[in-house]
């Protein structure tokens, strides 16, 4: 039989059909096809292939346990936010999720309502406040509210060997009317990292590596899948950019000015029953 690109195509793929996993089986033999297929649609060029070979390895030798340069590789091509799309809560009414991004903790400290989780660089002051409820709308009292985002100085605590544990995060507990609130900082727009094979290729694609405004949200309570998702700011420049792809459009929320100066946003949440 002579050898086609399509016929080479067709035997990588039973090939790779003999795993016994079914699962296994599925994501490999469509994986096989698809990266054929885009060989053979494009034509690549043995340097085109070298090139690749040779950024993936770079992209391997920048990743550490304290950056994943393979996540940030994924969230720039959306295939982050596609997937926890698809992975997100389903339901009427369900608030909608968004991104974990690389810099979420488990171990916040707890803090009482009504406290800041500014600890270092102070920037304009915001007060978040908001409702757990469930689908029916009944408030979700003791439900857990766990809050993160960049500091003024323009990092996370990850990011700064000097700055302060746990600033600009922490964890709440809703009141018997489903209620939390809490200080922090208006969120800005700022850029992903640039400095390793990532940034190069939104360079070479010129592409925007600004991320939209945003405060990171993990809400959870018991008898309900957890939520993890994003307040944008809806007077962020960068909404309709976003590099990452993340946003979604029943989550972008207007600040508004109180009477005393600071301002307010109200981000109401709602869970869906676990299965």
């Amino acid at each position: 039989m002579t050898t086609t690109p399509e016929n080479l195509r067709d035997q990588v793929v039973s090939a790779f059909g003999a795993a016994p996993d079914p699962r296994v089986r599925e994501l490999f033999t469509k994986l096989a096809q698809h990266l054929h297929d885009f060989v053979i649609e494009t034509n690549l060029t043995v340097d085109e292939w070298l090139a690749a070979v040779e950024f993936l390895t770079a992209v391997g030798k920048m990743s550490d346990d304290k950056r994943q340069e393979f996540v940030l590789l994924s969230d720039v091509f959306g295939i982050s936010a596609l997937v926890d799309f698809l992975n997100g809560p389903q339901g009427e009414d369900a608030t909608e999720n968004a991104l974990l991004g690389p810099f979420y903790v488990s171990d916040a400290p707890l803090l009482d309502n009504g406290d800041s989780i500014v600890k270092q660089y102070e920037g304009e002051p915001l007060r978040l406040e908001g409702r757990v409820t469930g689908q029916g709308g009944a408030p979700l009292i003791g439900a857990q509210v766990e809050v993160w985002q960049i500091a003024a100085n323009g990092a996370y605590d990850g990011q700064d060997p000097d700055m302060v544990e746990n600033n600009m995060r922490g964890r709440f507990l809703t009141d018997e009317d489903g209620r939390y609130w809490l200080m922090t900082n208006r969120p800005f727009g700022y850029s992903v990292p640039t400095d390793g094979p990532v940034g190069r290729l939104l360079d070479l694609l010129q592409r925007d590596p600004m991320r939209a405004a945003h405060i990171h949200l993990r809400v959870s309570a018991e008898g309900y899948q957890p939520l993890v998702t994003q307040l944008y700011d809806a007077d962020c420049r960068y909404l309709d950019t976003d590099v990452v792809f993340g946003v979604r459009e029943s989550l972008v929320t207007k600040l508004d000015q109180v009477e005393d100066g600071t301002l307010r946003a109200r981000f109401d949440v709602r869970l869906v029953r676990a299965t």
